[in-house]
């Protein structure tokens, strides 16, 4: 049987966790929809996404810092929770054309989520490989952008 050691594992699992974070990115594809939908304009409809960016540096710089006190798996855990929750809160906030909550769910619950989500395999994965550090955070981050290829196909 193939086995695979665990900090390979790590590295894996953190490359899909960014693959599901970086869906973010397929914002502009929904930009315009979402404007033709409820009738806001491109404007109103891209503070949603500024504040989710905003929120992703604020609570990332955050979690590194908690990331000892708290442990990575607590902090990715809580944070694809709340990542989860802010895009259930943006479709009902979508269907009932309520934009401060969309700004509420997408932007800040959603962003916070994604900030503590992306810190912690990133951290993780620099800790465990002493060696070929580069190509282990490399292959992490990567995951992050192909999440927006991903997204943008679906």
């Amino acid at each position: 049987m193939f086995k695979i050691e665990k900090k390979w594992l790590i590295a894996i699992m953190g490359t899909l966790t960014h693959l599901s974070l970086g869906t973010v990115y397929a914002w502009s594809f929904f930009q315009t929809p979402i404007t033709q939908l409820v009738g806001w304009s491109n404007t109103q409809v891209a503070w949603a996404f500024s504040l989710s960016i905003f929120m992703l540096g604020v609570m990332a710089a955050w979690g590194g810092t908690k990331i000892d006190k708290y442990g990575p798996r607590k902090l990715a855990i809580t944070g694809g929770v709340m990542y989860a929750l802010g895009y259930i809160i943006s479709a009902y906030a979508l269907s009932s054309g309520t934009l401060w909550l969309l700004y509420l769910a997408f932007g800040i619950l959603g962003g916070s989520g994604l900030g503590l989500a992306y810190v912690t395999p990133v951290a993780t994965v620099s800790k465990w490989f002493t060696e070929k550090q580069g190509l282990a955070t490399g292959m992490v981050v990567m995951g992050f952008g192909l999440g927006a290829l991903v997204m943008s196909k679906l």
